[in-house]
């Protein structure tokens, strides 16, 4: 078992058996808790969840069964019909939200219309099911003029869609270069660029919808956590948390490390320490945004309350260790994304389970089966990713798979 030759070399136990009684004990108890609070998104990677909605609903339903009580994602640009929404509703999972994706872009950018969208939004409000509209990606000037914003967020108040999230245009020169239209020299290049977000934030006040720029803090707050995994706290400038009037303002901070479910990562392999110090705040904002490498969620530059994980191989890693530890700035010095596909691999967990392909995206813990194909939008990057592999399971498993 990977998990007790990792213990053994570390000598932090000195038997197999002590150590699957111990892994055990842990896992059933503070650490089974935080693995059932994960966040995590289903069928999310190649191949909408209303693409394979059989299989979606089997990974919703496992769910359920394993007591899953932290935020779990269906992100979409499909149709969900009243059948549909009927069929999330009856699941017993706290934690449910249905993230729609409303651009307003047209058919030289996705291909799949937009009426179907807001009816969803509306079938899940009526349904009783938690939902909000991520109105993305924002690329100028294709859909960021007051007439098409104008649009959108009075087709979210007649949807009786709530909440939505914005966020911008993600990309290199060169993934422009091959997915752009003609004026593919007018977009703007920047990380969560939000040109223009005083007319979005305006659009959005004028027709009643609660705004975010984060997922995770829109998550956060229709599920009712104090804060999100994401340590948005330390880059409040960045976030716009004053600007939006984010409601998670009073009890979003530092969250301290449960000793246990450190424990019980150093038992899985992860090399790791806590390490203290007063909460700080980034000066970055989205103008000045790339003058720094580091990634705001696993963010080294700032002297935070964090925990190092020094052993860590990817983002990955460090993004499953935030996430079991509810919310803790995890962090490796020096670590940024480099545009790896590998990037979002939990590797140590992975090698600790015997290989299985497990990934932490930035906001998600997915569990995704993968299509032949999707809807085909311009601006999609996983082409780039030929592995059609299965990915992830649900959290809870994890105890299992471990003690074998």
């Amino acid at each position: 078992m990977r998990l007790v030759r990792s213990i053994l070399l570390k000598g932090d136990i000195m038997s197999n058996s002590k150590n699957i009684n111990s892994a055990r004990n842990l896992t059933t108890s503070i650490v089974g808790q935080a693995l059932r609070a994960l966040p995590v998104s289903v069928n999310c990677y190649y191949g909408d969840p209303t693409l394979q909605w059989g299989d979606t609903m089997e990974k919703l339903e496992r769910l359920a069964e394993t007591g899953h009580t932290g935020p779990v994602s269906i992100i979409t640009k499909g149709a969900i019909g009243p059948q549909r929404a009927a069929d999330l509703a009856r699941l017993v999972l706290p934690g449910l939200v249905v993230m729609v994706s409303v651009s307003g872009l047209g058919r030289a950018f996705e291909e799949v219309g937009h009426a179907h969208r807001y009816t969803t939004l509306r079938n899940l409000r009526e349904a009783g099911v938690k939902a909000f509209a991520a109105v993305r990606p924002l690329t100028p000037p294709y859909n960021t003029s007051r007439e098409v914003l104008t649009e959108i967020f009075q087709n979210l108040q007649a949807a009786g869609c709530e909440v939505a999230c914005v966020s911008g245009f993600r990309g290199d020169a060169s993934l422009i270069e091959e997915m752009s239209p003609e004026e593919g020299t007018e977009w703007v290049l920047r990380v969560k660029q939000m040109t223009g977000f005083d007319l979005v934030m305006e659009c959005a006040r004028e027709n009643g919808i609660r705004l975010f720029t984060r997922v995770n803090c829109a998550v956060s707050y229709l599920t009712g956590r104090p804060s999100p995994f994401n340590p948005y706290w330390g880059s409040p400038q960045l976030v716009r948390c004053d600007a939006i009037e984010c409601p998670l303002r009073g009890t979003c901070g530092p969250t301290e490390p449960n000793p246990e479910i450190l424990a019980w990562l150093r038992q899985v392999g992860y090399d790791l320490e806590y390490q203290p110090a007063p909460q700080k705040a980034c000066s970055f904002s989205s103008d000045t945004r790339l003058n720094c490498k580091s990634c705001c969620t696993t963010c080294y530059v700032e002297r935070q309350p964090r925990v190092v994980v020094r052993n860590a191989r990817t983002l990955g890693d460090l993004t499953f260790c935030r996430f079991v530890l509810g919310g803790t700035l995890c962090v490796k010095p020096g670590m940024i994304d480099e545009g790896g596909l590998d990037v979002g691999h939990v590797k140590v967990l992975q090698e600790a389970v015997g290989g299985a392909n497990l990934h932490c995206l930035n906001s998600w813990w997915p569990w995704s089966a993968q299509l032949e194909k999707c809807f085909g939008c311009r601006y999609c990057i996983l082409h780039h990713y030929t592995d059609r592999s299965s990915v992830g399971c649900a959290p809870a498993d994890l105890e299992h798979m471990l003690q074998r």
